[in-house]
């Protein structure tokens, strides 16, 4: 009987000690692929942290470190990077203002906009249409 006791003791000691991403480890690659592909297709809502990390039922701050490991660039980088080849591809393929396009890529304002795509792409978004749809010699 004190066999039994011990060894129950001891198995319970081994789990309490061992921590719980250990015993059902998603696969954290899987994990980040979600992500991407939440990002990917939403990235015109009002994306943060919080409901990234809630929608995938993860501590936030564990999340965003992860995600940076595996991809390089921060969720929210991330998110930015798909608003912007969204933003790419309307300004060369419609006729849409730059608040149309802004309001389409999840920017609440024209102005914001503006700014994310200069810094993003390196030129505003006017000049970026008027330079990539113009004839070339």
């Amino acid at each position: 009987m004190l066999q039994h006791l011990l060894a129950l003791f001891f198995c319970t000691l081994e789990r309490a000690l061992t921590p719980a991403a250990a015993i059902e480890a998603p696969d954290i690659d899987q994990v980040i692929r979600k992500a991407q592909h939440y990002i990917e297709e939403n990235h015109s809502l009002d994306i943060t942290l919080e409901n990234l990390s809630m929608e995938l039922g993860l501590n936030k701050y564990a999340f965003a470190r992860l995600f940076k490991e595996l991809t390089g660039v921060s969720p929210i980088q991330y998110v930015i990077q798909c608003r912007m080849q969204t933003a790419r591809h309307l300004l060369l393929t419609t006729s849409g203002t730059i608040p149309e396009i802004a309001a389409q890529t999840g920017y609440k304002s024209a102005t914001h906009f503006q700014q994310a795509f200069k810094k993003a792409v390196g030129t505003s978004p006017g000049v970026f249409r008027r330079e990539s749809t113009a004839p070339r010699p």
